[in-house]
């Protein structure tokens, strides 16, 4: 989460790719939100919050997670363009990432 709300793309997927990654992908934290909810809500570029997101999907991050609020990680969304910013929006971009290219 701290390489995700500081806009490290790089060591967001060096840490992704360290063994036992995917069981820590989806760990909340004190407001039950995940790494793909602070990738959503960061103040970063919107190709940054994209390319963060892209690397947690592919690393099996649940785009349906929900925070103590029950809101999902696009339902705080800053940058993420429009068309993303509803779990529908979402789950068509998760859909189109292929899961071989990490």
């Amino acid at each position: 989460m701290v390489a995700v709300n500081r806009g490290n793309v790089e060591l967001v997927e060096y840490l992704l790719r360290q063994p036992g990654a995917a069981d820590h992908v989806d760990k909340a934290d004190h407001g039950g939100r995940t790494a793909m909810h602070h990738a959503a809500m960061s103040g970063h570029t919107s190709g940054t919050s994209l390319a963060m997101l892209k690397l947690l999907i592919q690393a099996g991050g649940d785009i349906h997670a929900k925070d103590r609020q029950g809101a999902h990680p696009t339902q705080k969304a800053k940058t993420l363009p429009a068309k993303m910013r509803t779990k529908y929006g979402l789950q068509r971009f998760a859909a189109s990432v292929p899961k071989d290219e990490l």
